[in-house]
């Protein structure tokens, strides 16, 4: 156990009302901070994605602000249809929701889409399926419609454990 979950499980213990107070807060960092790296991944303006989502960018803005705490699963959708990815919500354990803190990163944020994620080649190795996705602009995109090559394109292995074949 690293010595941040150790600290985090001793004072979210302790008090109730600080451990849900934190860890709303934890998610509506979490939730605007993916918000702008899906956009950075696919190298949209604030202006582009707003169009896409049929909202004003002050909008899109506001929603990349780490302090914004007033989400709506509508909103929230609009916004998984526009990166292509599917939106999923759910009620989460304190431990999980305290190694996911430790572990957000850019890189734990990222999300391929969906035509990328599902042509991605799936392949068992001792028994462990891994599905290997890069981040990269399908033909006939442009760059307000898709995710567009970077510099350098990432590739980032994802792995399931699914049983031997």
């Amino acid at each position: 156990m690293s010595e941040l979950e150790r600290l985090l499980r001793k004072e979210l213990l302790e008090d109730k009302a600080y451990a849900h107070a934190y860890m709303e807060q934890f998610v509506d960092s979490y939730i605007a901070t993916q918000i702008k790296v899906l956009r950075e991944m696919g190298e949209l303006t604030q202006a582009e994605l707003a169009e896409n989502c049929g909202m004003k960018q002050s909008r899109i803005s506001l929603l990349e602000n780490v302090n914004y705490d007033s989400w709506s699963v509508n909103t929230l959708r609009k916004l998984a249809r526009a990166f292509d990815v599917v939106l999923k919500v759910s009620f989460e354990k304190f431990s999980v929701a305290i190694e996911d803190a430790e572990r957000m990163s850019r890189e734990s944020l990222e999300r391929a889409p969906r035509e990328t994620d599902l042509a991605a080649p799936k392949r068992a190795i001792h028994g462990v399926w891994s599905v290997t996705t890069s981040y990269a602009k399908p033909i006939g995109a442009t760059r307000s419609s898709g995710f567009a090559n970077r510099a350098s394109t990432t590739a980032a292995t994802r792995t399931v454990v699914r049983g031997t074949q």
